[in-house]
């Protein structure tokens, strides 16, 4: 029901959808970027114990 009412929210206001999609890209951007960060340091310091 709850999922429903959610739906039909977004479905009267476009700017409601347009601000949900904007958080969900900004989250999705936030992880994307911490996640490359993760694994260049991870990859910089394996190089480094390597040497």
């Amino acid at each position: 029901a709850n999922m429903l009412y959610q739906s039909a929210l977004i479905h009267h206001s476009s700017t409601a959808c347009l601000f949900i999609m904007t958080r969900y890209l900004v989250v999705i951007a936030d992880f994307l970027m911490a996640n490359t960060i993760d694994q260049l340091l991870e990859y910089h310091n394996q190089n480094n114990c390597t040497v």
